[in-house]
């Protein structure tokens, strides 16, 4: 979404950044030296870098758009519960349609009756359909231009003013229009509404009005419309009506085939089931339904806006601006029905229907007088109705709730591939094409060279890289450091493996187990070189004294995600749920406000999630590359702005600030001191609970002396009431309710002693500080 990019230039980075991550993640080649130009000593030439570019070059993306959430192209999860509730509630809905077709087409002894009262004077039928949301008639009467005197704006007169804020109108030009004075909104003129019709993708709405355009071009209507949102266009004399999450990939986009002609007056209006389809949206023109051509049909997201109501222009595109007259601006919250729609627009006369024989009717005059009899005189019609309306928003609802994963696509027709001059988009030479380099196993014979013979390429048992890449991988995961130590370079530059057999065979047994992570694991796990100690013999440090030969157990720091995790299972808080969208656990007050667009993107705003999922595994946490966790920074986490194969471990003041304040490590240490707390009334039992849950040990004499004075000095730090507001304001601010700790204000913690609960966190948090705890021995 940055303004001022350059497509062809952007689109090149993009495929860039595609290569080098596939490279340096599977391969752990350095395949970028060769971006700009060959090397003597690499066998890596230029041609071979931009034939591995021509891979992803076709691909469906264009890599910087920044707004609602996942892009197409989508795949959905599977979601075995999901998929039952969709098919009882299509098999529901498809009952109560057939009932409400039923209904319809009978005509009853109850509807002969009433028709004769209406006949005799005795009922009424209404020229309109009542309950609406917003009525704007725009014409010149007192009540009218009283009510929206402040609401008119238009576009600045000074072609060097902002173009992004529009100058306030308290008189509007009126002319003649359908039904007195109306305003005359001459391209430059827009009503803002306000806070109004702010509808959702599950929800049933119609909106219309009458309108008479002076252009041809492209303008709004009516609608909601900031990114997202709901509008009315007129388009190239036809008529258009968009429901949008993400512009152009998560929307539906209805459009009129009927052509419309300027000068002259039309009612329009859009009807919407709620069930974020393109079938559930209908446009009627002077009351009657039109074929539509649907353009877009894939919305799966919410279409909430904080943008306002506009007439006659949007809140997102202030150059565009409706040019000629808009009348009867009508907002229901459901969907209209045909004769409301058609009664609306004038074309139809129930009553004038009522008083035709009902043998001289035709078709039309059939319906309207069926439909209305039964939207007005018979209750259990009304709430079929409701229950189709309620089916409806239930099946869109669950199918909006899918979880989604961007996937990549191919273009229909393939991008020409060249090399770039000096890397450079603007420089290119001759035409390559997807391959491999020669001194690599050969694609797949018989295939298209295409993502999926390189994938298939990938993982063939010829390859000599990927299985000893992945279980690398592995090994410096649990030693620290892997058989190969450079483990962004596997190329000639790199290290010599330690283990060379080793490797080997690893790679051999990973791929003859199917590339099963989890046995790899368990395999290395459960080997002595795993389960050694980490304390050195002399002899050791003399022989290894790198420990490259993996004498001892190679002691290390936890991974900044590990760290929290700790804490939250020896707490006993940590969810181990699996999968799901990331959440949001507490971080400083005002993160990402200096780099936030507001509305229109995703991840403006940092909102804390719900009590259920603050204590899911830190790996679930949200990652905003702009601004990831701070916590998870300090402590050396990669910031995933490019691919990274290896972090850095530093040790620096700031992370234990972070284990002694940060919320997300306070409220588990309160949990695991109130565990202790309620577990053991001897204070040093007490302790020694909580050495087992950090270090599953026991405790000495002599570190159970410093930890019960410890406890003793903390708790003659607290008075009652200071302890009491330590722990709720701790937990409030992770939502966190345990047992015995009751939160509300109102409520005492006597009972619990928080003098003593208070001194057992700081225990805790001494412990957790412990460079044994910190570290894997």
């Amino acid at each position: 979404f940055e303004g001022g990019l350059i497509d062809a230039d952007s689109q090149c980075d993009y495929v860039l950044d595609l290569t080098n991550t596939f490279c340096t993640g599977f391969l752990w080649l350095t395949l970028d030296w060769a971006q700009c130009h060959d090397h003597n000593t690499d066998p890596i030439t230029q041609s071979d870098y931009y034939s591995f570019f021509a891979f992803f070059n076709s691909i469906d993306e264009r890599g910087f758009s920044g707004e609602r959430g996942n892009a197409q192209p989508l795949i959905t999860l599977d979601d075995p519960e999901r998929d039952k509730r969709l098919k009882e509630l299509t098999k529901h809905l498809e009952q109560l349609q057939e009932r409400h077709q039923q209904m319809l087409t009978s005509v009853d002894s109850a509807q002969i009756s009433w028709e004769q009262q209406v006949r005799s004077g005795s009922q009424t039928v209404m020229a309109i359909p009542l309950g609406e949301i917003l009525f704007a008639p725009l014409n010149d009467s007192l009540e009218f231009r009283e009510s929206l005197k402040n609401s008119f704006f238009s576009n600045p007169v000074d072609a060097s003013s902002d173009a992004q804020k529009l100058v306030p109108v308290l008189e509007p030009a009126r002319v003649p229009g359908r039904v007195g004075n109306t305003v005359h909104f001459n391209g430059s003129l827009c009503c803002d509404l306000g806070n109004v019709a702010d509808f959702d993708s599950d929800q049933a709405f119609s909106y219309g009005a009458w309108v008479r355009a002076d252009q041809t071009h492209a303008a709004p209507v009516l609608g909601r419309a900031m990114f997202h949102g709901f509008d009315l266009v007129w388009e190239h004399d036809t008529i258009r009506a968009n429901l949008v999450h993400r512009w152009d990939n998560n929307a539906i986009f209805v459009r009129t085939n009927q052509q419309l002609r300027p000068q002259q007056w039309f009612h329009l209006m859009v009807t919407y089931d709620g069930t974020s389809q393109a079938a559930g949206v209908q446009i009627y023109v002077d009351g009657q339904a039109v074929e539509q051509t649907i353009s877009k049909d894939c919305l799966t997201g919410s279409i909430k806006t904080k943008g306002p109501l506009f007439i006659g222009g949007r809140n997102d595109q202030p150059g565009a601006k409706f040019q000629g007259l808009i009348q009867d601006v009508r907002i229901y919250q459901r969907q209209l029905t045909p004769v409301e729609v058609a009664q609306l627009a004038g074309v139809a006369d129930v009553s004038k229907a009522i008083d035709t024989a009902a043998d001289q009717r035709d078709a039309e005059q059939r319906q309207y007088v069926r439909e209305y009899f039964l939207l007005h005189n018979q209750p259990d019609y009304l709430a079929l109705r409701g229950k189709v309306t309620q089916v409806r928003q239930e099946l869109a609802q669950e199918s909006n709730r899918r979880l989604t994963t961007m996937v990549m696509r191919e273009l229909d027709q393939p991008r020409v591939t060249r090399r770039l001059n000096r890397g450079r988009y603007d420089a290119p030479a001759e035409q390559v094409f997807p391959g491999v380099p020669k001194w690599c196993p050969p694609l797949p014979p018989g295939q298209a060279p295409n993502r999926l013979a390189l994938a298939r390429w990938l993982v063939s048992p010829e390859h000599p890289l990927t299985a000893r890449v992945a279980v690398n991988r592995q090994w410096q995961i649990f030693f620290g450091r892997g058989i190969v130590a450079t483990l962004d370079d596997f190329g000639i530059q790199g290290s010599l493996p330690t283990h060379p057999e080793l490797l080997d065979w690893l790679a051999l047994e990973f791929q003859a187990t199917g590339w099963d992570l989890k046995y790899l694991h368990r395999l290395i796990v459960t080997s002595a070189t795993y389960q050694q100690s980490a304390a050195a013999s002399d002899r050791a440090i003399q022989v290894d004294p790198e420990n490259q030969w993996l004498s001892r157990y190679p002691s290390r720091r936890l991974p900044a995600e590990m760290l929290r995790d700790q804490l939250l299972a020896a707490s006993r808080l940590l969810d181990t749920k699996i999968g799901g969208p990331g959440v949001m656990p507490p971080q400083p007050d005002g993160l990402w406000d200096e780099l936030s667009f507001k509305s229109g993107y995703s991840a403006q705003e940092y909102t804390f999630s719900q009590a259920g999922d603050l204590f899911r595994r830190s790996v679930y946490t949200y990652w905003k590359r702009t601004y990831p966790p701070p916590n998870m920074i300090l402590f050396d986490a990669a910031e995933r702005s490019v691919c990274s194969v290896q972090c850095s471990t530093s040790n620096t003041p700031s992370q234990a600030l972070v284990l002694l304040n940060d919320p997300c490590f306070v409220a588990p240490s309160i949990a695991l001191a109130l565990g202790a707390a309620n577990q053991e009334v001897d204070d040093n039992q007490a302790i020694r609970y909580l050495f087992r849950q950090l270090l599953i040990r026991q405790p000495d004499e002599s570190e159970l002396q410093i930890m019960r004075e410890l406890h003793q000095q903390a708790m003659s730090t607290w008075t009652e009431s200071e302890a009491v507001e330590f722990l709720r304001t701790s937990a409030s601010n992770m939502k966190l309710r345990l047992d015995g700790l009751d939160m509300h204000p109102s409520h005492r913690l006597d009972h619990l002693q928080p003098k003593r609960i208070g001194g057992l966190v700081a225990v805790v948090q001494v412990l957790l500080s412990m460079n044994e705890t910190l570290t894997i021995n």
